[in-house]
């Protein structure tokens, strides 16, 4: 498409361009930007040089069907009106940057609020929890030396291994704090990836990890998304490890994956048939250590959860979880989409 307007180089924009001095033109020179015959209407024209900040950024041009002769008071008009336009603009790309700027304020609060409240629970419930395998190390040991200088070999070995599970415990704590600190330092590689991919590396990952479940996948197509394809494969790989955990008992574990669109992002829901939990406490399934289910039912740390909810944050998403009981769960994650997402 043809530029509209002026040339840059026509007299009336380009004097007071360069030289800053507001041009007034009593009888506008017509044939010296344009064709005359297409300017003939114009008899008259004033030109100025806008500032914002003291940089030039246009031209104010005004052109009157009239024949005028530009007096002072229409001068001082006119420049008067030029530079409250520039404050005006100035003004409002103050606001601009006050309000982008506040934005990043207020985000900068949530994370660090976030962070905060993470750190707390992080704080009380590794402490918490790992004071538990301590305690049965510390306690069975000294139950096994006086089983030992009792002569009561039988119960030393029966000591020693209950230490030993308390150090396995103990061991699979560390190993969880130690992947979602990992989670939350490691840098986003952004990039298109595409989620059938990683839910079937989750597939394999999972038919590994439970050989003995029968599983059904109701497996619907995935989009491509912007994101980190390592950090997304925990996400699904865990949501999925815990749908087919936690739907063991049943004959067939169920597991159902789709995805649906909105405007602005995609939510992702990984559905099972298990236990499911009680819908009061569903947001603290997100929480370190966090577990609604009685260790000797249902093995694990704690820290999955709380590691999909890290990830998904780092990509600017949400998760959300639902259940009604025994009749299963759902867990959600949203993740953005892009402007240009073909």
């Amino acid at each position: 498409m043809d530029e509209e307007g002026l040339p840059f180089e026509a007299p009336t924009l380009s004097l007071p361009w360069t030289t800053g001095t507001p041009l007034y033109q009593d009888h506008y020179a017509q044939g010296a930007d344009t064709p005359a015959e297409i300017i003939r209407h114009v008899h008259a024209a004033a030109s100025l040089r806008l500032h914002v900040h003291g940089v030039p950024v246009g031209i104010l041009g005004i052109g009157l069907f009239d024949q005028r002769h530009w007096n002072s008071a229409d001068r001082a008009v006119l420049e008067t009106t030029i530079s409250s336009l520039g404050l005006a603009l100035e003004r409002a790309q103050g606001l601009a940057e006050l309000a982008t700027r506040t934005t990043e304020l207020e985000q900068s609060n949530q994370d660090l609020y976030a962070a905060n409240e993470e750190l707390e629970a992080f704080t009380y419930s590794a402490s918490h929890d790992l004071r538990t395998p301590v305690r049965h190390v510390m306690g069975f040991a000294e139950l096994a030396l006086k089983a030992l200088e009792r002569g009561q070999y039988d119960k030393v070995a029966q000591h020693l291994e209950v230490v030993k599970q308390a150090a396995v415990r103990m061991t699979s704590l560390i190993d969880g704090m130690l992947i979602l600190s990992r989670s939350g330092r490691q840098e986003l590689s952004v990039q298109w990836t595409d989620l059938n991919a990683l839910v079937a590396q989750a597939q394999r990952d999972v038919a590994a990890e439970f050989s003995q479940q029968p599983v059904q996948w109701h497996i619907e197509p995935l989009p491509r998304v912007q994101g980190d394809p390592l950090l997304l494969q925990q996400v699904l790989t865990n949501l999925l490890s815990n749908a087919v955990k936690y739907s063991g008992r049943r004959e067939l574990s169920e597991i159902r994956v789709w995805a649906e669109e909105q405007p602005a992002e995609w939510t992702i829901h990984v559905q099972d048939n298990g236990v499911g939990f009680d819908a009061r406490y569903a947001r603290k399934l997100f929480g370190i250590f966090q577990r609604l289910h009685h260790e000797r039912d249902f093995r694990g740390t704690g820290i999955g959860l709380a590691t999909v909810r890290r990830i998904v944050l780092k990509h600017g998403g949400r998760v959300s979880a639902e259940s009604q009981g025994e009749g299963g769960a759902t867990f959600s994650f949203t993740l953005p989409r892009p402007g240009d997402h073909h």
